[in-house]
């Protein structure tokens, strides 16, 4: 619940106290990571993903060999994690950190 009474200093705090004691079916999840930006440079990042996106659905779509094993193994050599809902025994987790 958000005391709007507090400072932002307070508010800060509070959300930095939280996110370190989330936690997973009981369990802390390492490394974690707490990213704040802001809302103006969201949209270039959004523009270039989704650019990405595109380029890899046409060459799915056009069936070009040499990209799928790449997709698979860039998949497989990302870090995983469950994701809110996960089953907890699913494999590999569903969340996928796609990198800075």
């Amino acid at each position: 619940k958000v005391d709007p009474t507090s400072t932002a200093a307070v508010l800060a705090k509070r959300l930095l106290e939280g996110f370190i004691s989330f936690t997973v079916y009981g369990e802390h999840y390492n490394p974690k990571t707490l990213a704040l930006i802001q809302p103006a440079d969201f949209t270039p990042f959004e523009t270039a993903l989704e650019a990405l996106a595109q380029q890899m659905v046409a060459a799915m779509q056009s069936e070009q060999i040499s990209f799928l094993p790449k997709l698979m193994r860039a998949r497989g050599e990302a870090l995983s994690f469950i994701g809110y809902f996960d089953d907890n025994n699913i494999k590999p987790p569903s969340s996928v950190d796609i990198g800075d």
